[in-house]
């Protein structure tokens, strides 16, 4: 379990303890404490709001991106925690029993040229739905921008799906 909760840390760059709940019920402030004991998971600098409670987010050490690298694992960064946050609470509470089929933007296509990748996709009974968590700062023209990145993804995937998460 504790492998797997830094794959999710690898997948969405910062969690809260509201994730941990989420993902791993009663355990997962258990779980995070003894991640950050062993040096695994850092408490992030700043505090984040989210839904008008501040809350702390934390990522992954040195320590873990190392451990994570070596085994092959794919690691997102981020600048925005709030925005990490948030997403992952999006994607947790939709689409829980498939993570292990989620990628992030890092790993989605970059042929389409003049667009922004969206958050990232899931494959869920052998679909993909590509996902955008859209938050208070983004501006007009990023939405179009990740708008325009699926008309070119459904150019080559008609059956794909996309969803839009506000805050």
């Amino acid at each position: 379990m504790r492998r797997e909760c830094l794959n999710r840390f690898a997948q969405f760059s910062s969690l809260s303890k509201y994730n941990m709940y989420q993902l791993y019920g009663e355990e997962g402030e258990k779980i995070l404490n003894e991640l950050i004991e062993l040096n695994y998971i850092k408490k992030r600098d700043k505090q984040i709001v989210v839904n008008k409670t501040r809350q702390n987010a934390y990522g992954l050490t040195t320590k873990a991106q190392r451990f994570l690298k070596n085994k092959g694992k794919t690691l997102y960064y981020s600048n925005s925690a709030r925005h990490d946050v948030i997403h992952a609470t999006n994607v947790i509470s939709q689409f829980k029993d498939y993570l292990d089929y989620y990628v992030s933007e890092k790993e989605l296509s970059t042929w389409t040229y003049g667009t922004s990748r969206v958050d990232g996709a899931i494959k869920v009974n052998g679909r993909n739905i590509y996902l955008e968590t859209i938050t208070r700062n983004y501006k007009a023209d990023k939405i179009q921008s990740k708008r325009d990145y699926m008309d070119l993804i459904r150019a080559t995937d008609s059956s794909c799906e996309y969803i839009e998460f506000r805050e």
